[in-house]
């Protein structure tokens, strides 16, 4: 089965700098994927990651969130 799309939020992008969380973006053109799905809240709070993401895959392919 081929791949065409990928599922993220914060437990994909999360890093530690100097002992602070950061949220890292996906490098979306090196995935060679079709469409970024971005997780972006649970009930009322919004995925810490959500902008990061958004952000790194607009223009560069269809991106949907959940």
């Amino acid at each position: 089965m081929t791949q065409w799309a990928i599922d993220v939020s914060h437990w994909d992008a999360a890093t530690s700098v100097a002992g602070k969380v950061v949220y890292k973006p996906v490098d979306w053109i090196k995935t060679g994927l079709d469409m970024a799905i971005i997780k972006v809240c649970e009930g009322v709070r919004e995925d810490p990651a959500f902008r990061v993401q958004w952000e790194a895959a607009k223009g560069v392919m269809p991106r949907m969130g959940y």
